[in-house]
């Protein structure tokens, strides 16, 4: 917990370095936006975070100021769930592989929650309605993944009596940093309100090295 208060900490100091950067530029009505966005996400490994989990939903919202026409600083917190694919999990455990039919497989939910700090650069739209942005930055995750029960009901123990009746992974938690990186498109449906589809890139940079996966969003951005 201590880590996340830290790097949370540092997610609020960054955004305010860059106001402060960016003062000595020229203002384009710097306005406060508030987004919210929902979709779906895909793990991209490694290995079995991306053949045995899938993908549920995720729920995000963020913050940011418009300092300059072209740049939003902005903190955000995102969740995403996955499911256990149990039937393709089951055939990994020695319990299950003698008779699958009678091996069942129960909870294993795995879940996302990161804060990022992140930096929004986007074409400003002139007279149309779509502006192209990208979006990279720096967060902390904190992965759970619940815990998983194996139960074999049928009677070929037996015959392998060495072979265990029931297996339980216990709940577990990971923390980590993560570097992302997001392209997307605004549509404005007025000067204070848009539209949005996003696709980012999410990667472990420590304890979770080279885990990931990519969000693929649809939300809403306005600003007072």
């Amino acid at each position: 917990m201590s880590h996340f208060i830290k790097i949370l900490k540092i997610s609020l100091v960054i955004p305010v370095i860059i106001l402060a950067t960016a003062s000595s530029l020229k203002a384009d009505d710097g306005k406060l936006m508030f987004s919210l966005n929902g979709g779906i996400s895909y793990n991209v490994g490694p290995g079995a975070y991306d053949s045995y989990w899938r993908p549920v939903f995720s729920l995000g919202g963020g913050v940011g100021y418009k300092v300059v026409s072209f740049l939003i600083p902005q903190v955000s917190v995102d969740y995403s769930l996955f499911s256990l694919d149990s039937g393709s999990y089951k055939n990994t455990l020695a319990i299950c592989r003698y008779d699958n039919t009678n091996c069942s497989v129960k909870g294993g939910n795995l879940s996302f929650t990161t804060v990022a700090t992140t930096v929004k650069f986007f074409i400003p739209r002139g007279r149309t309605q779509f502006s192209p942005y990208a979006r990279p930055g720096l967060g902390y995750s904190r992965g759970v993944k619940d815990k998983i029960t194996a139960h074999y009901s049928g009677d070929i123990t037996d015959n392998y009596p060495s072979l265990p009746v029931d297996d339980i992974w216990e709940r577990d938690i990971i923390n980590a940093m993560f570097l992302t990186f997001g392209l997307g498109l605004d549509y404005y449906l007025s000067p204070n309100a848009c539209l949005f589809i996003e696709s980012e890139v999410t990667v472990g940079i420590y304890q979770m090295r080279g885990t990931g996966f990519i969000p693929i969003k649809l939300g809403m951005s306005f600003w007072i």
